[in-house]
């Protein structure tokens, strides 16, 4: 018995999902389901089914040879979209791995679902408008490398996870940090030099209608830097780029209300689009060849 892994299949009416792991495993699952119904008010207890099975792996041994159910991906609604993309901004994630865990923060935290999956994970980078990692497996590897996720079984051949006590820590931490910037950061308009602010002045008074809504069209950040990144250097008006002049330009043309920091995160992950330039120990930003490529086909 000390070896012998079993497969829980928990049912919710029409929702159903199974795990597989060691004794201990489903013991801890089976706790999670009750305390999930206890909590549940008298009349929602009432209109809830719950149907577990219990069984071998192999499938001879399954209770009436059923097969597993893998849940379909939760659908947001718009609010939960907007919900989530603002936990993004306040977390401001800064590498793929950081992102993961943000999603799986989210999920647990605000739609309840403990039991991760890199399915449900990807569906969370498209309701928050983030392009996906290019290995998701790798970014959640790195999550549970760091002890912010664990991972506690299998569903259908797929790896369940948890976040952890850490994890969470980690992302509250992160969206403290960014409200304090934010209540820190001063409304009046700061140039880091005179030629910066001319610059930016020049391109904001001079935008085409055209590219003013090519650069607000994108529900993806990373574009519409790419995008601002693009007009300057075609508009030959400054080639490397700081920080701090994208983010004048997108609060005088666009009333942006996240920090500055927000921006900077976001063209460090845009990379290998964007290439990060220091220059007289000041750090700037241009696209890279691969980049001008990208833009085009976005314009």
């Amino acid at each position: 018995m000390k070896d012998q892994e079993f497969i829980l299949t928990v049912q919710y009416s029409n929702d159903q999902y199974s795990v597989q792991g060691s004794q201990s495993v489903i013991e801890h699952h089976i706790k999670q389901v009750f305390n999930h119904l206890a909590a549940l008010n008298a009349q929602q207890a009432d209109e809830k089914k719950i149907h577990i099975d219990i069984g071998s792996p192999s499938p001879e041994k399954r209770i009436n040879g059923s097969e597993i159910i893998e849940s379909l991906p939760i659908a947001l609604s718009e609010s939960q979209e907007q919900q989530l993309q603002s936990i993004v901004a306040d977390v401001q994630p800064s590498a793929e791995w950081l992102h993961v865990l943000c999603f799986s923060y989210y999920l647990s935290y605000y739609l309840k679902e403990t039991l991760i999956t890199a399915k449900s994970i990807n569906n969370a980078f498209d309701h928050a408008a983030v392009m996906q990692p290019g290995n998701i497996h790798l970014s959640i590897f790195q999550c549970v490398n760091k002890g912010f996720l664990q991972l506690i079984g299998t569903s259908c051949g797929k790896q369940i996870y948890q976040i952890t006590y850490e994890g969470k820590k980690h992302i509250e931490e992160r969206i403290t940090y960014s409200e304090k910037c934010r209540n820190e950061d001063s409304t009046f308009l700061r140039y880091e030099t005179e030629e910066q602010k001319k610059q930016a002045e020049y391109f904001i008074q001079h935008i085409k209608p055209e590219d003013y809504d090519a650069i607000k069209k994108p529900t993806n950040f990373e574009h519409k830097l790419l995008l601002i990144l693009y007009y300057l250097y075609e508009k030959g008006i400054s080639k490397p780029v700081r920080t701090a002049m994208i983010y004048q330009i997108l609060v005088q043309l666009f009333q942006y209300k996240d920090t500055q920091r927000s921006v900077q995160t976001a063209l460090s992950r845009a990379r290998p689009l964007v290439i990060k330039i220091k220059k007289d120990n000041k750090i700037y930003y241009r696209l890279t060849k691969e980049g001008h490529e990208y833009v085009k086909s976005l314009v």
